[in-house]
């Protein structure tokens, strides 16, 4: 979106507001390489922790709170995880200690995303922390699986990362499969989301597609 209304002209270098799903965020567009890639930044605004945060069921069978915000979720063949609940608008159930094979993203991604103790499905997230400011992480989206790489999900890993103590506010470069985004959380969990975007395609939606969107 913030690309689309760089290129045509309809924002500048200013920050600017868009609604999204009843919710405001302030993006900006800071640049645009020789390369069509723009430099887009995100106020996504202050994530949530904990159960409550994406709707987790603490009482459903094989859910035991752990020291907060942590939650552990026996998977089954898959085994128990500790889970950091995050919420920026959608559920995110980020893990730490496992490996990031695609084989365990696969066995834990596909019994969490879809377990009974999440109200509506979660998005998973296998981190780890590689070194100051430098998260790596592997998506497992709900709905869709394996992912290559997600602005919301790096955000989710970030805000993991700093309210579990391991690592300190500020800016994080996470490192998907699918690229390397840059995530700035603060003491209060303020969120903000920074990358490139580059335009791939462009459409035009039927008058009628639209109008049955909107229920006439």
């Amino acid at each position: 979106m913030a690309a689309w209304l760089a290129r045509t002209g309809r924002v500048g270098v200013e920050p600017f507001e868009v609604e999204v799903g009843g919710d405001r965020v302030t993006m900006q567009v800071h640049a645009r390489g020789a390369d069509g890639v723009y430099d887009v930044s995100v106020r996504m605004g202050r994530a949530r922790v904990g159960a409550e945060a994406v709707g987790l069921a603490l009482d459903a069978p094989g859910v035991r709170a752990g020291e907060p915000p942590t939650v552990t979720i026996a998977l089954g063949a898959a085994g128990t995880v500790a889970v950091l609940p995050v919420s920026v608008g959608n559920p995110h159930a980020v893990v730490f200690d496992e490996p990031l094979e695609r084989a365990r993203l696969e066995a834990v991604g596909s019994s969490l995303a879809v377990h009974a103790a999440f109200a509506h499905g979660t998005n998973v997230q296998l981190a780890r922390v590689r070194a100051p400011g430098q998260l790596e992480a592997r998506v497992w989206e709900r709905g869709v699986g394996w992912t290559a790489a997600s602005g919301t999900s790096a955000c989710a890993v970030a805000v993991a990362a700093v309210s579990s103590g391991r690592a300190s506010p500020g800016e994080h470069r996470v490192h998907m499969e699918g690229g390397v985004l840059r995530v700035s959380v603060d003491e209060a969990l303020e969120v903000t989301l920074r990358g490139p975007v580059q335009e791939v395609c462009e459409g035009e939606l039927a008058e009628g597609f639209l109008a049955g969107l909107a229920g006439d």
